[in-house]
């Protein structure tokens, strides 16, 4: 996992003393050769979030119009 920048924090995971960072995939779509940055929590795959790697294939979008792709890398992304 690649690391960028501090981690975000809600409200209610302050209380707990919890952090909940936004993770991101970047990955390159099979049929047209793009990249895309897609949500950790939004991709489709058969494995548990945690266990997935670069090299995995996943799916990302409706299903009229899903995107099979590879996991290139996962990490958080910091916007300056």
């Amino acid at each position: 996992m690649v690391k960028a920048c501090k981690k975000s924090t809600t409200s209610e995971n302050n209380k707990k003393g919890k952090e909940n960072p936004e993770i991101f995939i970047l990955m390159r779509d099979i049929v047209a050769g793009n990249h895309d940055v897609v949500p950790r929590g939004q991709v489709i795959t058969s494995k548990k979030i945690q266990k997935r790697r670069s090299g995995d294939e996943i799916g990302f979008g409706a299903r009229g119009a899903r995107i099979r792709g590879i996991i290139l890398l996962i990490g958080e992304i910091c916007l300056f």
